[in-house]
């Protein structure tokens, strides 16, 4: 009900054109939000170099995570501060302006920010988690240059592609242990005491 309220009243600024007071005073929140959070961390806006494709697999995805967290968040940053420009009338207002405003006037994820990742449908919530993601990478990706990042603890919700990163893992596994990927098996448990029990378990079988 909240969402749909919040739809209904975001659609005043954009039935009967572009209206500059509107726009400013719906849009203002989600860009100041997105100014505080970049402004912590600015270097994540910019642009990396290729990968080398001789890395560990798991040491590759991180590189092209981390990549991909920089792309994104210079994507959004790019169309916010176009509409920033806009709305202190330093810039026209173009086709692809008005309709990234109009997409996030409605309570929806512009189609472009869509196709780089499929986040939260709320604007407000989708930038967060993708500064919260870029924010882990750079953690992970921290955590290869010390050499510890299999070593401890990992949240896949720091990442962008967790079923990327179990491939990868796979795949290093692999390479490790000396045995073909399908004689590999992923197993979860829920209670942690357990873990070292079920790891004996998959050695024996094998």
């Amino acid at each position: 009900v909240v969402q749909q309220l919040n739809t209904m009243r975001a659609s005043r600024g954009v039935s009967g054109g572009f209206n500059r007071e509107e726009w400013s005073k719906q849009l203002s929140p989600l860009l100041r939000s997105w100014d505080k959070m970049l402004a912590s961390r600015p270097h994540l806006k910019k642009r990396l170099k290729p990968p080398s494709k001789k890395l560990p697999p798991v040491d590759l995805f991180v590189a092209m995570e981390r990549s991909h967290a920089h792309d994104i968040i210079r994507l959004v940053d790019k169309g916010l501060n176009q509409i920033q420009h806009v709305l202190s009338g330093t810039a026209m207002l173009t086709p692809a302006v008005r309709s990234l405003g109009v997409s996030l006037l409605s309570n929806e994820i512009p189609s472009s920010w869509d196709s780089a990742w499929e986040g939260p449908e709320n604007p407000s919530l989708y930038v967060r988690a993708i500064f919260k993601r870029a924010c882990g990478v750079e953690e992970w990706a921290s955590r290869i240059s010390n050499g510890d990042l299999l070593e401890k603890k990992l949240r896949l919700s720091d990442i962008f592609h967790p079923e990327v990163f179990l491939n990868a893992l796979g795949q290093q596994s692999s390479r490790i242990l000396r045995v073909p990927m399908d004689n590999l098996k992923l197993v979860t448990v829920w209670d942690q005491s357990l873990a070292a029990q079920v790891s004996r378990e998959g050695h024996s079988s094998r």
